[in-house]
């Protein structure tokens, strides 16, 4: 058996190894490969693949979890040396409460402190090996099985300032190492200033091992194990023996550069995963690379982590080693930059749900320039749109799909928005009923259908928001796109002839013009705002009066205020407002529940909250809701009060039901003028490959038609615009082959391809009205996505739509065979 310096010398050699079939060749000829007494269960427990296998689906993510625990141990380690409890009342009650406790100062040269924890990648450039080092508390030989190499000890349950609680998703890299044996390399050496006085020599080694997987056997037949290497002593009453050490004062373990064991350690702990399976298998600095995920899986660390690629890539220095702290961190430092390269707008906001504080904060991301090939947002995320974070650790996210909802309707922004929602504050069981324990996806339940609800109003309502999509939606259409005469000439002529299209489009339709008419349109003065407010109370009603309303049971309550202060006022980043809001109840103010924050635009504030469970129908609730900000010694204190009724059922018909108003748009100027929206029957924006860069996302030779639904639109409307691509490969071709016929060809291609898209359209709102979508739907079974189904629909027919109305105009109805007649089309 290794002993002393042979052990230093088989731990170096696995360490510079950076494939499974170099670790189990130095293994075999160590003699301890093959050697079943020479292997320990992993955590102690024989039957131990449903924990391990039963971790995180991807490679990434159970990273994230390793570096997560590194943090940890710093965090703990740093307590101690303090002389700070670790658990009960006086410890910190929260991880970034111990990170400004503990590394305030070190915060303020964050490249520096991002040494203390590492992340290496060496060896192939397709499946790399990765090496995590940190400088934390160590684990001592004796110490290592119950702490880094158990399952289920839960060594770090009653630590209210770290994330780790189940003492098992450390384990779920392994699934992820090697090729066949899913291989894992594990050092450690406990901090000197952590070892007792007079503990034992021992204590002060450095121990490591091997973590592998062994196939099923007859032993265990129906599942693999996984075991580590323990060869060193005799065996105790359980058979269980210990793990190699030896005597070093130091180690080269922490990399420098693009070299990976350069940087002496006394103490640490190191992990490396053989040929370790990410998806990312360029240089992890690049587009693509590792780096970019892990910085969108852990956007808001507590500490900072320092990575380096020292495979063999060619590069700068800066290529070779970084800081990461956190995307939030990054987008934080773009929007406050007086460049603002990337971040166009941001807004942040609270979400009380039961008494449960979620905090967001919200991206705008620049739209793409028509000489990128890029969008902004695509440098910082992938399909990422609300991300659900924990301690600054990603649990779950919609993709950016969400924003396209018809809950939430910002089409023209929905490729350009990046949300955060940060559950650090939540109570232990709503932590349990919120997330699954693998931290990657949300449980479906109340909780989360509710923050789900909450998050759509909040985006469908933003009023910068509408005034963004607008002007973005202004640069992508043309301000006033004229109605071929001739596409309004075919429609009617088509209805005159089937009447049967005039039920389905409804009768008195027409072609509607998507912008206001330059006779109605003026320009707005921009809104000037003061930095601190001199009002802030109640619309319609003098400072000081108390507001008195009816609010339904299970409905939303809005409580609109007027001010004088600037937009930013709640999210800046100096001296910025806040917003309170209390019950007034027989005992005072009590913080009230089930409310957001109000977002402010232009001098409007709007407050959104819900009764509380227990408010009965009669009931009178009095809530005061208080502003206040650093100018003022007093805050802004308006009290409202709602008398609860009934659960809001559907609205009755009338009897006698209005009669519509003039389908004429309105003449006189400003903001509120009438708007000519109906849009039974749409008119295309015809985009040309001059301009194809121009849309977002950019149109390519084969697309076709696309839908963008108009900001502002409401509930069970069809107000899209429709953008049509006039070079469509296929339209080209057919015009190259007979340019006599341009214009027929192009007339046909535009008229047939908008009609199909109305007919998807008028599809999709009869179904989702008989079969309405619920919020417990799951992913795989809700219905595919309308501005999906038109692009990929009108793509597929596009070759086939010219040939398609030539063939059959020339069917008469006499017996005639078929592949004649598409032979004349040809």
């Amino acid at each position: 058996m290794a002993k002393g310096v042979e052990a230093q010398e088989l731990f170096d050699s696995l360490l510079r190894a950076d494939t499974e079939t170099e670790v189990v060749t130095l293994l075999k000829n160590a003699g301890y490969w093959d050697d079943p007494t020479a292997w320990r269960f992993y955590g102690d427990q024989p039957e131990n693949w449903a924990t391990v296998g039963g971790q995180q689906s991807r490679a990434e993510q159970a990273l994230i979890e390793k570096l997560m625990n590194s943090i940890d141990t710093k965090l703990i380690a740093a307590a101690r040396m303090a002389g700070l409890p670790i658990n009960g009342a006086a410890a910190p009650q929260s991880v970034f409460d111990a990170r400004n406790l503990l590394f305030g100062e070190e915060l303020k040269n964050v490249e520096k402190l991002s040494q203390s924890i590492t992340v290496a990648a060496t060896g192939k450039r397709g499946r790399p090996s990765i090496t995590i080092v940190d400088d934390g508390e160590g684990q001592t030989p004796q110490g290592m099985p119950k702490t880094i190499l158990s399952l289920h000890k839960g060594n770090k349950n009653s630590i209210p300032f770290v994330q780790g609680k189940f003492n098992m998703g450390g384990s779920g890299v392994l699934e992820f190492c090697g090729v066949e044996h899913n291989v894992e390399l594990v050092l450690s050496k406990r901090n000197p200033e952590l070892v007792p006085v007079g503990a034992d020599p021992e204590d002060s080694l450095w121990s490591f091992t091997i973590i592998r997987r062994e196939d099923p056997s007859p032993a265990s037949p129906r599942a693999s194990r996984f075991t580590y290497l323990a060869p060193a002593g005799e065996p105790d009453a359980q058979g269980n023996r210990g793990l190699l050490t030896f005597q070093a004062p130091s180690l080269p373990i922490f990399p420098v550069k693009n070299e990976p064991y350069a940087r002496e350690a006394t103490w640490g702990t190191l992990f490396k995963l053989y040929e370790y399976a990410v998806r990312a298998s360029t240089n992890m600095m690049l587009e693509g690379g590792l780096l970019g995920r892990v910085r969108i899986l852990l956007p808001e660390p507590a500490l900072p982590v320092h990575f380096h690629e020292c495979r063999n890539y060619s590069g700068h220095s800066g290529s070779y080693s970084t800081t990461m702290a956190g995307l939030i961190h990054t987008l934080e430092e773009d929007r406050k930059s007086p460049k603002r390269q990337n971040v166009e707008w941001f807004d942040k906001f609270e979400i009380n749900l039961d008494g449960e504080t979620f905090t967001g904060r919200i991206y705008l991301f620049r739209k793409r320039a028509k000489d990128e090939k890029k969008n902004p947002a695509d440098n910082y995320r992938k399909d990422e749109g609300v991300v659900f974070t924990f301690n600054g650790q990603c649990h779950a996210f919609f993709s950016k799909d969400f924003f396209r909802r018809r809950a939430v309707k910002q089409d023209y922004l929905w490729d350009s928005l990046l949300v955060f929602v940060d559950a650090s504050a939540i109570s232990v069981r709503a932590h349990e009923k919120l997330f699954m324990p693998t931290r990657e996806n949300l449980r479906h339940g109340d909780l989360k259908f509710r923050l789900e609800q909450e998050l759509e109003e909040k985006l469908k309502n933003h009023k910068e928001l509408l005034h963004l999509a607008n002007a973005r939606r202004k640069s992508e259409l043309s301000d006033n796109p004229e109605v071929s005469a001739t596409f309004e000439k075919f429609i009617e002529d088509m209805v005159k002839k089937h009447p049967l299209l005039e039920q389905i489009l409804g009768t008195g339709f027409r072609i509607a013009n998507p912008f206001k008419p330059h006779s109605v349109e003026v320009v707005e003065k921009p809104w000037e705002g003061a930095r601190f407010p001199t009002k802030f109370h109640f619309k319609d009603r003098i400072p000081g009066a108390e507001l008195q309303r009816d609010s339904n049971i299970n409905s939303q309550t809005r409580i609109a205020f007027v001010t004088d202060v600037e937009n930013d006022y709640f999210r800046r980043d100096e001296d910025p407002g806040e917003f309170k809001l209390f019950q007034v109840t027989g005992e005072g103010l009590v913080p009230a529940k089930n409310w957001r924050t109000p977002h402010l635009f232009e001098g409007n504030a709007t407050l959104s909250l819900s009764l509380p469970p227990d408010a009965a129908i009669g009931d009178r609730l009095t809530f005061e809701a208080q502003i206040m900000d650093p100018s003022r010694i007093e805050p802004f204190r308006n009290r409202f009060a709602l008398v609860v009724q009934a659960e809001r059922g559907e609205t009755p018909l009338r009897q006698n039901p209005p009669k519509p108003k003039p389908d004429v748009p309105g003449e006189q100027p400003g903001k509120n003028a009438q708007n000519d929206t109906k849009l039974n029957v749409p008119t295309p924006v015809d985009v040309w490959e001059k301009d194809w860069a121009n849309q977002d996302p950019p149109f390519g030779k084969f697309t076709a038609m696309r839908i963008k639904r108009q900001p502002g639109a409401e509930e069970g409307t069809a107000l899209f615009d429709y953008t049509i691509n006039m070079n469509n490969i296929f339209i080209d071709q057919a015009v190259k082959a007979r340019p006599k016929r341009m214009n027929e060809y192009r007339d046909r291609y535009k008229f047939g391809m908008t009609l199909i898209t109305l007919a998807l359209i008028r599809h999709d709102l009869e179904v989702r009205k008989h079969f309405p979508e619920r919020h417990d739907d799951e992913e795989e079974t809700k219905r595919p996505d309308l501005h999906d189904t038109v692009e990929d629909v009108t793509s597929a027919l596009a070759p086939f739509l010219l040939p398609l109305v030539d063939t059959l105009s020339q069917i008469t109805g006499e017996l005639e065979p078929l592949s004649a007649i598409a032979g004349e089309a040809a």
